[in-house]
């Protein structure tokens, strides 16, 4: 038996280059910067829809397809999970909103510059002072989401490796159910397997409502049964029908493959906060190295 969505084996690749090139595999050339009405244009996408820099920059430029008006980070479905397979395929993680694999982008376009995202902070104070606006409290907004995301990781790690003793107690029946084996915050493991069916499936059939938190409000609170230690009934009811799909061994392997994802969420996330307390001053940097200190990250 196996959990709708969650195959150890099961692999998709998109090549990460395609996201640069044309059909032909030729690299686009490089962008000019945005004018000030460009600026102007990507702000208010950004006001109005709740998406990072980059990605109002990338609208703006019509880089990406545009669902609807109601597509708050501005792309079609087929494009989103593109992308959530791409980070799970070059950085080993999924996100867990769209915020979030909004703002990983955001990162991954800065990550082969000098400096990293220390350089997008920079630029994001840069046109705050030109709009008159408060560069620090823009640029400690960004490295606080990104110390949340870290941080968040780390939580779910603790509960997964939690998880991993639970099951490893109930291997000597392996073809048993999974159901009930994992108590300490049991919908860990299968937010993982929800968000991996989204991606590769393509269909939210197997699951009965979207896995990732969005923007609209109320929706992300009522995603918080997979984080929580006692979850609303009806989202217990769910998770463990979604674990009684298991046998005991597939379920430990589950549980190792969320292991992973958010280790690979930690590290990446921590590698970012790494860049800006190491090449940028100030509150930023006050504000990564506190964090950094906190997961037990700093040097």
């Amino acid at each position: 038996m196996a959990i709708d969505g969650y195959s150890p084996e099961s692999t998709q690749t998109t090549p990460w280059e395609s996201m640069f090139s044309d059909a032909s595999g030729v690299p686009y050339p490089a962008e000019e910067p945005l004018t000030d009405t460009d600026w102007q244009k990507a702000e208010t996408i950004m006001d109005q829809r709740g998406v990072s820099a980059y990605m109002g920059r990338a609208l703006v430029r019509g880089s990406y397809p545009i669902a609807s008006e109601s597509a708050q980070d501005g792309l079609g479905e087929i494009a989103r999970l593109d992308r959530l397979q791409i980070v799970k395929e070059t950085q080993g993680f999924y996100p867990t909103s769209l915020r979030e694999l909004s703002e990983v982008f955001t990162a991954l376009d800065f990550s082969e510059k000098p400096g990293g995202v220390a350089k997008h902070l920079v630029e994001i104070a840069r046109h705050q002072v030109k709009h008159d606006a408060d560069p620090v409290k823009a640029a400690v907004r960004v490295t606080t989401e990104y110390a949340s995301y870290a941080q968040n990781a780390r939580n779910n790690l603790t509960g997964l490796l939690q998880n991993r003793q639970e099951i490893a107690g109930s291997l000597q029946n392996p073809l048993s159910s999974a159901a009930g084996m994992l108590v300490t915050r049991p919908g860990l493991s299968v937010r993982f397997a929800d968000i991996n069916h989204l991606a590769h499936a393509r269909s939210i059939d197997a699951i009965g409502h979207y896995p990732l938190a969005r923007y609209a409000q109320g929706h992300a609170e009522s995603l918080q049964g997979y984080v929580m230690q006692t979850p609303p009934r009806h989202f217990a009811e769910y998770v463990q029908e979604r674990l009684g799909k298991l046998r005991v061994y597939e379920g430990k392997s589950l549980v190792e493959a969320a292991i992973a994802d958010r280790a690979a969420a930690q590290k990446f996330w921590g590698t970012q906060l790494e860049a800006i307390a190491r090449h940028n001053t100030g509150a930023p940097r006050v504000v990564a190295r506190g964090a950094l200190e906190k997961l037990g990250l700093a040097a």
